[in-house]
């Protein structure tokens, strides 16, 4: 079973060993989405950076496999941070796993859905990478703010 969760205490050493055995792509970085990145396995000092923008995030979600698994972390993690005020979030890092289009659409999709439909009082997230081929989703807003800017809201 999959779920998300946040990536703190001792998940986050688990979480750098874990960068440096699996290889990933790292889409977006410090709020900036690389298109082009390629698939590899993280170098020590990669690995550092990425961990220390978890940190700095609000929110530093993995997916995370059920007790059962000795999988412990899977194919997406994202890490977001609040935007103009605390109803807002923005994409700051996203490392995914193959298959990498459909593992961003469902590291974003979890993480919206988490952070809207709970406790957080989040309603809107920014994206920086251009959603729009999702079409209409039942219940999310799909609005395309520029080239490679998305915005993602609860249908009311």
């Amino acid at each position: 079973m999959l779920h998300p969760v946040f990536i703190e205490g001792d998940l986050i050493d688990k979480f750098r060993d874990h960068l440096l055995q699996y290889p990933y792509y790292h889409v977006i970085h410090e709020g900036l989405t690389d298109l082009g990145c390629s698939i590899e396995r993280f170098s020590n000092i990669e690995a550092d950076g990425i961990i220390n923008s978890f940190k700095k995030s609000d929110f530093p979600l993995a997916c995370h496999l059920g007790s059962k698994s000795t999988e412990k972390f899977f194919d997406y993690h994202i890490a977001l941070r609040y935007g103009n005020d605390k109803k807002e979030v923005f994409v700051y890092e996203l490392v995914v796993r193959e298959e990498k289009e459909k593992n961003i659409i469902n590291g974003l999709l979890m993480a919206f859905y988490l952070l809207t439909i709970s406790r957080y009082g989040i309603e809107k997230m920014l994206i920086p990478y251009n959603l729009t081929s999702l079409g209409t989703i039942d219940d999310i807003n799909v609005e395309s703010i520029s080239n490679n800017l998305t915005l993602l809201t609860l249908k009311k």
